[in-house]
């Protein structure tokens, strides 16, 4: 596999379109050309390892507005700090 000559990051708020975006470019390129790569499940499954994170990376996660909404939001901070770049 050749070196990527052009590597494009989206970046979004939840419900934003991000993997709409990325599955209409792949479409457009084609699969020979463009790849697309998810961070989202790995960076959750890092973070259900962390002590005193949840037991599953999605426990509590329901639908907008709920309270478990409302308690994965605080946690972001934590997560950043859990998983090193």
């Amino acid at each position: 596999m050749a070196a990527p000559r052009a590597v494009l990051l989206l970046s979004g708020k939840r419900k934003s379109g991000k993997d709409f975006v990325a599955e209409q470019l792949r479409s457009r390129l084609g699969p020979a050309v463009c790849c697309v790569l998810r961070l989202s499940a790995p960076l959750k499954e890092r973070y259900a390892e962390v002590p005193g994170g949840p037991r599953r990376a999605t426990a509590g996660l329901a639908g907008p507005g709920s309270a478990g909404i409302r308690r994965a939001e605080p946690c972001r901070a934590m997560l950043c700090r859990a998983v090193p770049c």
